[in-house]
């Protein structure tokens, strides 16, 4: 390998590292299930976790323990100190967490939210590096370190054309990760984060064709367009000539009125 090249931690470590006898990082009241279910907040998928199933663990970020039917474990990885900013979207959301009676992972912990304990960002970025874009990947990695057997996501879309489709890549990342120690990982069918709708190169010409249909209606739509604009904008002025005339009968009406025959 170059001198200047260099790899935090070879695939293979990583796929093996629950066989280096290292103590699972768990949460209090661990309830030691075998089924994970993490459940981000697009409202497309989240609501059919399996919350009534006591055999799978329900972790969250940010409100989903606020919005969603389960949660036993939260995270929370931004400074708490922003959420008392005036201007933050949620004025409520800091008292909301100082209350929390769930676990939640945080950078530390807060004696002013006393259910939080640090997430073991030092243990974890040791072991996988430094790829961690979103709360998602940080939850996988620590799915991956506590030797779950099954991991679902629901609620977490990471779709493109979104701020979160760079986000998706370490997402991603860390499911490979974990299909590659042989974790079972799904997500609901509806679900984007693994949808593709050509196979590269293989069925580039499809692509192309479908994409040349697109522009094609696009360019009749933006022609269609321009033609009722001047449209409208032909009527705007015929528009403003009626409302003249109108004014001009009216200021007609008031002459007559007011003069006197007699």
């Amino acid at each position: 390998m170059p001198e200047d090249v260099s790899i935090n931690v070879s695939i293979k470590e990583r796929i093996d590292i629950d066989t280096r006898d290292f103590p699972p990082l768990h949460a209090p009241n661990y309830k030691g299930n075998k089924k994970l279910a993490i459940v981000g907040l697009a409202s497309t998928t989240r609501d059919a976790a399996p919350f009534d199933d006591p055999e799978y663990d329900i972790w969250s970020m940010h409100m989903g323990p606020f919005l969603l039917k389960r949660v036993d474990v939260s995270f929370e990885f931004h400074n708490p100190d922003d959420f008392k900013k005036p201007q933050y979207a949620d004025k409520a959301y800091y008292e909301k967490i100082t209350k929390m009676e769930i676990p939640i992972f945080m950078r530390k912990h807060y004696d002013d939210i006393p259910t939080s304990i640090p997430y073991p960002i030092e243990t974890i970025v040791q072991e996988f590096g430094r790829y961690f874009t979103n709360s998602v990947a940080y939850m996988l990695a620590l799915a991956f370190r506590n030797n779950y057997d099954e991991v679902l996501l629901y609620g977490v879309e990471m779709e493109h054309g979104t701020e979160y489709v760079d986000q998706a890549r370490s997402v991603i990342y860390f499911i490979g990760l974990l299909m590659g120690k042989g974790v079972k990982v799904g997500v609901p069918p509806i679900c984007q984060l693994f949808k593709n709708r050509y196979l590269y190169g293989l069925e580039t010409d499809q692509q192309d064709e479908d994409i040349q249909k697109i522009e094609a209606r696009r360019a009749e739509l933006q022609g269609q367009l321009r033609q009722v604009s001047g449209q409208v904008d032909a009527m705007s002025q015929q528009k403003y000539m009626l409302q003249g005339a109108i004014a001009e009968t009216e200021t007609i009406n008031r002459r007559i009125l007011q003069m006197d025959p007699h």
